[in-house]
Order: C-alpha cells, then structure tokens, then sequence
C-alpha cells in the first residue's frame, strides 16, 4: 500500500493523474482517461481546489496551450501514449481528503468526451485570458495563474441568496 500524504502541502501533479487513472478504470460507459482528458481533468480539480478548498490540489503550473490547458510535468509522464490510456508510473499517494474531492469533481466532469472538455476549458475563463493576443494556433507556454483559476471557479459556485431574494418564498410559518 502506498504511503499517504499527512500534511496539507500540495500533491504532485502526476499523483493526481494516477488517481483520475485508477478512477477511469472502474467505469466502463466512460471515455478512457488518455493524455488530453487527464489534462483537461487537472485544470477543473485545480480549479475546484482554489474554489472549494481554498488551497491548490497541485503544485505544478498550468500553461496555456493551443488546444487547453497542460500541466507540462504530466505531459512528460504521458505523452508517449498519444490518444491511448496512459499508465500511470506512480501511484496516488494522497489523503483520503483529497482522493474524495478530486472523486467528486471526477463525478461532475466524468460524462463529457474530449471535445466536450475542450470547449468547457475554452468557453471564457482563465485558459482564453491567458491566451489574449494569441492566435487560435499560435504555441504558448503562457501561466495560467492561479488567482484567476480561483476568481473564475469561485464565480461558478452558487451565490446564496439576498434577504430580499428570501422575501419571496413563503417562510414555512
């Protein structure tokens, strides 16, 4: 059993990637998680984490990429493997926490193919902020801060509601 993460320092990357693997194989009506999706997967976890956790899941940066966002060091581990499943050479050595939050944002974002991830990941947000100035296929290797990741994510999470919004539903009494 591999060791597990005790303190609340941010994983790597590639641990992150071997867990969304493992998580991949246990689902048969799902897309395999090859290169592009577990890239596209890390850039929402990364996302959500700022948002919800308020600290990131990974360490590593996330550059602005013709075709999305990349985690380059998760690149170098799955590159190889092109449109097919990668192996992961690492396992997760995550908390329980984390396994259970990336689980869930697994959840959210498990029944979108490739192409649907691509055009969450290029809809208005930080990857298109990144890439102002750009051509659509002009190379980048242009950060995608996290501050902007966490403003962004941030906007997505419902917004509780006003008083005055509450004044018009009925109070139960």
């Amino acid at each position: 059993m591999p060791p597990v993460k005790k303190d609340s320092s941010p994983a790597k990357a590639v641990e992150v990637a071997a867990f969304l693997v493992e998580l991949g194989e246990h689902e048969l009506e799902v897309d395999q998680v090859d290169q592009l999706r577990c890239q596209k997967l890390l850039y929402f976890i990364q996302g959500w984490a700022l948002a919800r956790l308020g600290r990131p899941m990974f360490e590593e940066r996330i550059e602005a990429w013709v075709k999305g966002p990349v985690v380059p060091e998760v690149r170098k581990h799955t590159k190889k493997f092109g449109r097919e499943k990668f192996v992961a050479k690492r396992s997760a050595e995550l908390s329980e926490q984390d396994k259970d939050f990336i689980a869930s944002v697994w959840q959210d974002y498990r029944q979108y193919s490739n192409s649907g991830l691509i055009e969450l990941t290029h809809e208005p947000g930080p990857w298109k902020d990144a890439r102002a100035g750009l051509t659509d296929d002009e190379s980048s290797r242009r950060v995608i801060e996290l501050d902007a990741l966490e403003r962004h994510f941030k906007g997505l999470l419902p917004q509780p509601l006003t008083d005055e919004e509450l004044e018009h539903f009925p109070s139960g009494h």
